[in-house]
């Protein structure tokens, strides 16, 4: 795993005081990077598992598939082919919004073209068209997902770019605050008047 990460700790808060919520969202990141290095494992084929395929479902290294050939583009092509059938409309609604935020700043270019700057670049665009972080880390999840089943898919040997970049997932979130219980007892009283009348 050392080879995709460039520290050797990384370290984040939860952006919680409360303890149970703090054990639920820490069950929630574990599981993602659970997955997360599963995917990666398999791009490398780290698990072993590739000496159990038969020969005919083996990709001969004369057949592998130019990595310079598959865009962007054509990556939400084959994301959606492939994993959109049984989806609801909004799964291909996401895939395809995000997208654009990636080529309006990066333009549409292979998957091996892109590097750590792009996924900054990224990540600054959005902030200052006044999205919020919450609405960013999506937009990152759907692109970290199409790059890496495409990867995975096609063989493609190569880093995802998008995967680690710190996001602050609080900017711009506005917090809603409770109704005071001296305001939620004067409109209690005062559907009681009605009630009497």
């Amino acid at each position: 795993m050392k080879a995709f990460y460039s520290k050797s700790r990384i370290s984040f808060s939860l952006k919680t005081k409360c303890l149970k919520q703090a054990h639920r969202l820490s069950l929630q990141v574990s599981q993602n990077l659970e997955s997360h290095w599963i995917s990666l494992r398999l791009q490398g084929n780290q698990l072993g598992i590739d000496r159990y395929l038969k020969g005919f479902c083996k990709v001969p290294d004369s057949e592998d598939v130019n990595k310079d050939d598959i865009t962007f583009s054509y990556a939400l092509e084959i994301y959606l082919k492939l994993k959109g059938n049984d989806k609801p409309l909004t799964f291909k609604r996401s895939a395809e919004r995000a997208t654009p935020y990636l080529s309006a700043v990066s333009s549409d270019k292979s998957l091996a073209s892109y590097k750590r700057c792009d996924a900054t670049s990224l990540r600054d665009n959005l902030f200052k068209q006044g999205l919020a972080g919450s609405s960013v880390v999506r937009i990152f999840n759907t692109i970290k997902a199409i790059f890496n089943f495409v990867c995975i898919e096609k063989g493609i040997e190569i880093p995802n770019p998008f995967i680690g970049l710190y996001i602050d997932r609080g900017r711009g979130v506005t917090v809603r605050k409770p109704i005071p219980i001296a305001n939620i007892r004067l409109i209690q009283s005062e559907c009681k008047k009605v009630r009497m009348i």
